[in-house]
């Protein structure tokens, strides 16, 4: 019998310490969390690197087959360009018909050496669009060589007809000069002596009109002696007078010469003018090509070191977490 003032009451169980017995795990249960953990974050770690890699491997696939012959290829081609622009003024400063023909031929081995180059181009992947225009330029400089060459071959030629015409002139005059020492200055050599002074001086002619007044100016002398040579018995000043006019009036005479030289050099003038507008236009095409092939390779080596430094990153942060996870979760669980 319960004798106490306090009311019967039923003993009460004591309450858990910790946690709750439905989130303990067996050693079981923990070893094989904590191994699949591992397992997983090594899995997970071998994608994240086989993509990371693969995608390194890309890169550099393109860098070393596309990016680097193509930077090769265009360096080539800039090399050649240049070589083009610097051989070029050596046609226009041919002294020979055989100079000429051995410049001319070195040229147009070079530029057909820029023609295949520029279709390496195309096979390397560059943009098509500059080397069309490429190819159109090559075209353009081909026929341009082309039409040089025979206005080069024309100055040497009128070139070496005016230099004899010019020793014919030397020896005229060393024979009016002889005439007027055995005669005394008649009028018919002093008129013939002037008429020479007169062919001295166009071979520097500048220009078509300053020939043309030369021209006139001979004319008249022309006229005059070959009128006083009519009246002279003398056979040597006949002979004198014939070749003076054969010099300033024949069909292959001082005047006709200068003024082809004039003409052709004008022609050259604008021809070499054009070829070095069209070098320059080569050249500028040929150094975007160059930089263009190497901003893609520098881009592509960039993105390359770039994944390779995700890929280790990622690696990095991935292997504290599958060493502490495990870790964690025995000491927790």
């Amino acid at each position: 019998m319960n004798h106490s003032l306090e009311p019967y009451t039923e003993a009460q169980p004591p309450a858990p310490v910790g946690l709750d017995r439905r989130w303990r795990f067996g050693l079981r249960a923990k070893l094989l969390v904590a191994i699949g953990t591992v397992a997983a974050m090594t899995i997970l770690a071998g994608i994240l690197a086989w993509t990371s890699y693969s995608d390194i491997e890309r890169l550099l696939t393109t860098v070393t087959r596309d990016n680097l012959p193509s930077v090769s290829a265009a360096l080539k081609l800039s090399e050649a360009t240049a070589r083009l622009t610097a051989s070029a003024p050596a046609l226009e400063a041919a002294h020979t018909q055989f100079q000429r023909q051995r410049t001319f031929l070195a040229l147009q081995q070079q530029a057909d050496n820029l023609s295949v180059q520029i279709d390496g181009l195309a096979v390397n992947g560059l943009d098509s669009t500059q080397v069309e225009e490429l190819r159109a330029l090559m075209g353009a400089l081909g026929e341009n060589l082309s039409a040089r060459n025979p206005l080069v071959e024309r100055r040497l030629q009128t070139s070496e007809q005016t230099a004899r015409l010019m020793q014919e002139l030397e020896e005229l005059d060393d024979g009016v000069r002889a005439l007027i020492h055995r005669q005394a200055a008649t009028p018919l050599a002093t008129t013939i002596a002037e008429g020479l002074e007169v062919l001295g001086r166009v071979t520097m002619a500048p220009d078509m009109d300053t020939l043309a007044r030369q021209r006139r100016k001979f004319d008249e002398h022309a006229r005059r002696f070959a009128t006083l040579a009519e009246s002279s018995p003398d056979e040597a000043t006949s002979t004198l007078v014939r070749k003076a006019l054969l010099l300033g009036t024949g069909s292959e005479n001082l005047f006709e010469m200068r003024g082809s030289v004039l003409q052709t050099e004008q022609r050259l003038a604008e021809a070499n003018e054009e070829g070095r507008d069209l070098v320059a236009r080569t050249s500028s095409v040929v150094g975007h090509l160059v930089g263009a092939a190497e901003s893609e390779a520098t881009a592509n080596k960039a993105r390359a070191e770039q994944a390779l430094s995700t890929g280790r990153h990622t690696t990095l942060a991935i292997a504290p977490g599958t060493f502490l996870g495990p870790l964690l979760f025995v000491w927790l669980y």
